[in-house]
């Protein structure tokens, strides 16, 4: 029997909780960083949902198993349009908060633990694959 991953457990509860999550979670980053609903004025639903999609699948890898080369790709092009690495912290803190509203009781020390190393890891291996200013 394998051990139940909290970090997919909790996006499952996050994912039955709406029919879409992406509106919510770029309307509470717009919130938390308002300058990054500039970057992504141009661009309609569906380029939306697509970087959403992206990025659930970013979070819900373990830090050890994202492709260094994919996710330098993805740090450049984000560049090119002037994301700032400390942009994507945010970004992947506004996904564990609706998660953890979305989980109710499930949520405990362990859950919360898990999600930390997750996106400390996910921010090390953006911060690794940058290349050097």
């Amino acid at each position: 029997m394998t051990e139940e991953d909290p970090i997919i457990t909790s996006m499952a509860y996050l994912a039955a909780s709406q029919d879409d999550v992406t509106p919510l979670l770029y309307e509470r980053f717009v919130r938390r960083l308002p300058e990054a609903g500039a970057m992504m004025r141009h661009m309609d639903e569906h380029m939306l949902g697509r970087m959403m999609g992206d990025l659930l699948v970013l979070v819900m890898t373990p830090p050890d198993e994202i492709e260094p080369d994919y996710l330098a790709f993805e740090v450049s092009s984000h560049d090119a349009y002037g994301v700032r690495p400390e942009m994507f912290a945010p970004l992947l803190a506004v996904v564990r908060d609706a998660a953890r509203e979305a989980t109710g009781g499930y949520w405990n020390a362990d859950t919360d633990a898990a999600w930390n190393a997750r996106l400390q890891g996910i921010c090390a291996a953006i911060d690794r694959v940058r290349a050097p200013v």
